[in-house]
């Protein structure tokens, strides 16, 4: 995904521009259920200043709160260890948003 971002930024001319802020940060799914052993994978989406909404998953940074109930991969991709409950931070940009 970086790649391609890169290329269509080089192709338009590389522009300079700010980017806009990110108003609110949603995580899917926001709360699910699993059995020690199974796993899921989380989206990310980002709603902008702009109007633009864009999923921003490739971009985020995971982290587990209780790794000893679930851990999460850089991809997002999440792994129940073992029976608990287990917050999952997730970050864009700094702003932060939380998956249970």
């Amino acid at each position: 995904p970086e790649y391609d971002v890169f290329r269509r930024w080089v192709a338009a001319g590389a522009p300079a521009d700010r980017p806009a802020r990110v108003k609110e940060l949603r995580v899917t799914p926001a709360e699910r259920t699993a059995k020690p052993g199974d796993g899921y994978a989380l989206k990310v989406e980002a709603a902008f200043a702009d109007g633009r909404t864009e999923d921003v998953t490739a971009f985020a940074s995971f982290e587990s709160l209780d790794k000893a109930a679930a851990q999460v991969d850089a991809a997002g991709r999440v792994t129940a260890t073992a029976a608990g409950e287990a917050a999952l931070v997730v970050r864009y940009r700094a702003e932060p948003a939380l998956a249970r």
